[in-house]
Protein backbone atom coordinates (compact mmCIF):
# COMPACT_ATOMS: atom_id res chain seq x y z
CA UNK A 1 0.00 0.00 0.00
CA UNK A 2 1.51 3.39 -0.53
CA UNK A 3 2.61 5.69 1.76
CA UNK A 4 -0.22 8.45 2.22
CA UNK A 5 2.12 11.44 3.06
CA UNK A 6 3.72 10.46 0.00
CA UNK A 7 0.62 10.47 -2.16
CA UNK A 8 -0.38 13.89 -0.52
CA UNK A 9 3.06 15.48 -1.35
CA UNK A 10 2.92 13.78 -5.60
CA UNK A 11 -0.71 15.45 -5.54
CA UNK A 12 0.84 18.61 -3.75
CA UNK A 13 3.43 19.24 -6.33
CA UNK A 14 1.35 18.10 -9.38
CA UNK A 15 -0.97 20.76 -7.93
CA UNK A 16 1.34 22.95 -7.15
CA UNK A 17 3.27 22.48 -11.09
CA UNK A 18 -0.20 23.14 -12.39
CA UNK A 19 -0.50 26.27 -10.81
CA UNK A 20 3.00 27.47 -12.00
CA UNK A 21 1.90 26.26 -15.24
CA UNK A 22 -1.28 27.95 -15.43
CA UNK A 23 0.17 31.85 -13.84
CA UNK A 24 2.90 31.26 -16.71
CA UNK A 25 0.43 30.78 -19.32
CA UNK A 26 -1.95 33.69 -17.89
CA UNK A 27 1.52 36.20 -18.07
CA UNK A 28 2.00 35.08 -21.47
CA UNK A 29 -1.56 35.78 -22.36
CA UNK A 30 -1.56 39.08 -20.65
CA UNK A 31 1.99 39.98 -22.48
CA UNK A 32 0.00 39.39 -25.80
CA UNK A 33 -3.33 41.08 -25.05
CA UNK A 34 -1.07 43.80 -24.54
CA UNK A 35 1.40 43.91 -27.29
CA UNK A 36 -1.95 43.51 -29.13
CA UNK A 37 -3.31 45.92 -27.34
CA UNK A 38 -0.59 48.52 -28.35
CA UNK A 39 0.00 47.50 -32.18
CA UNK A 40 -4.06 48.09 -32.34
CA UNK A 41 -3.02 51.66 -30.97
CA UNK A 42 -0.67 52.13 -33.04
CA UNK A 43 -2.61 51.09 -36.47
CA UNK A 44 -5.22 53.36 -35.02
CA UNK A 45 -2.82 56.31 -34.30
CA UNK A 46 -1.22 56.20 -37.56
CA UNK A 47 -4.76 55.85 -39.72
CA UNK A 48 -5.65 58.95 -37.21
CA UNK A 49 -2.78 60.65 -38.06
CA UNK A 50 -3.29 59.47 -42.17
CA UNK A 51 -6.61 60.96 -41.85
CA UNK A 52 -5.98 64.20 -40.14
CA UNK A 53 -3.32 64.83 -42.74
CA UNK A 54 -6.04 64.63 -45.57
CA UNK A 55 -7.93 66.85 -44.05
CA UNK A 56 -5.75 69.19 -43.48
CA UNK A 57 -4.39 68.46 -47.24
CA UNK A 58 -7.86 69.36 -48.18
CA UNK A 59 -8.44 72.44 -46.47
CA UNK A 60 -5.15 73.66 -47.70
CA UNK A 61 -6.09 72.69 -51.29
CA UNK A 62 -9.59 74.65 -50.79
CA UNK A 63 -8.11 77.14 -49.46
CA UNK A 64 -5.69 77.79 -52.28
CA UNK A 65 -8.77 77.54 -54.70
CA UNK A 66 -10.86 79.64 -52.98
CA UNK A 67 -7.38 82.30 -53.10
CA UNK A 68 -7.18 81.37 -56.80
CA UNK A 69 -10.79 82.20 -57.46
CA UNK A 70 -10.57 85.49 -55.61
CA UNK A 71 -7.63 86.53 -57.58
CA UNK A 72 -9.01 85.51 -60.56
CA UNK A 73 -12.11 88.08 -59.81
CA UNK A 74 -9.91 90.68 -58.66
CA UNK A 75 -8.01 89.75 -61.85
CA UNK A 76 -11.13 90.50 -63.84
CA UNK A 77 -12.90 93.37 -62.21
CA UNK A 78 -9.39 94.95 -62.09
CA UNK A 79 -9.01 94.55 -66.13
CA UNK A 80 -12.83 95.66 -66.65
CA UNK A 81 -12.03 98.86 -64.63
CA UNK A 82 -8.97 99.50 -66.88
CA UNK A 83 -10.51 97.98 -70.16
CA UNK A 84 -14.54 98.95 -70.03
CA UNK A 85 -16.87 97.19 -72.87
CA UNK A 86 -18.62 99.28 -75.07
CA UNK A 87 -16.42 102.33 -75.33
CA UNK A 88 -14.42 104.77 -72.62
CA UNK A 89 -15.59 105.68 -69.42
Amino acid sequence: MPDMNTTFIDHRTDTLRFMALLQTSMRCRHRSDAVNKRKRAQTSSVSDQLAREEVVVYFKSYAAVEALQHANLRQNVDWEDHHPRGGTK
